[in-house]
């Protein structure tokens, strides 16, 4: 009895090491690919809602930024960074917050075949850089691409992560949001 547990408790892992890495499948949509989109511009990630609750704050916009543009290499687009820094505490007259296309296109580099913007609209953090037991980190986004030859929206998607439970929520937050917000978006 004992050694078919054994053999269990061995072979478990085992069994679970070998099995093929959960994917995705490809998202595929027609009138997308008709647009040829090929090459996306990533624009500085604005918080809509920013409430600092610490006296210092991680580098989540930019950490967003980074994973956004991996997860557009994963899907076989082209990316090319937008230079600049979105405002920290933006003000209702700031350009960063409107999603009028031509407001958002006015900045779009030359090569570039389409647009992505992505607003925090949800930013709740708690013990970040204090020495607290459960750091917490929730976010909540919103995704817009936007076309260049049409200068219209053609693609939008909104997304939740939080993470309460580890002690690096920014790592986890960070990767998982862009993979939730993308994961709707054509594949090339």
């Amino acid at each position: 009895m004992r050694m078919r547990w054994l053999w269990m408790v061995l072979l478990l892992p085992l069994v679970a090491a070998c099995a093929p890495p959960p994917t995705t499948a490809p998202v595929q949509d027609a009138a997308f690919a008709a647009q040829g989109i090929e090459t996306i511009a990533v624009q500085p990630v604005v918080v809509r809602d920013w409430t600092p609750r610490s006296f210092c704050e991680r580098d989540v916009e930019n950490r967003l930024r980074f994973h956004l543009t991996r997860t557009l290499e994963a899907k076989g687009y082209q990316v090319l960074r937008m230079e600049g820094v979105a405002p920290r505490y933006p003000g209702a007259a700031d350009d960063s917050l409107t999603e009028e296309p031509a407001a958002v296109l006015a900045q779009a580099p030359a090569g570039a075949d389409a647009v992505l913007r992505v607003w925090v609209d949800d930013y709740l953090s708690f013990g970040l850089c204090d020495a607290v037991r459960n750091p917490r980190l929730e976010l909540e986004a919103v995704a817009v691409l936007y076309s260049v030859s049409t200068r219209a929206e053609i693609w939008r998607n909104r997304a939740y992560v939080a993470d309460f439970t580890s002690s690096d929520p920014v790592l986890y937050v960070t990767h998982e949001l862009p993979r939730r917000l993308l994961l709707t978006l054509p594949d090339r």
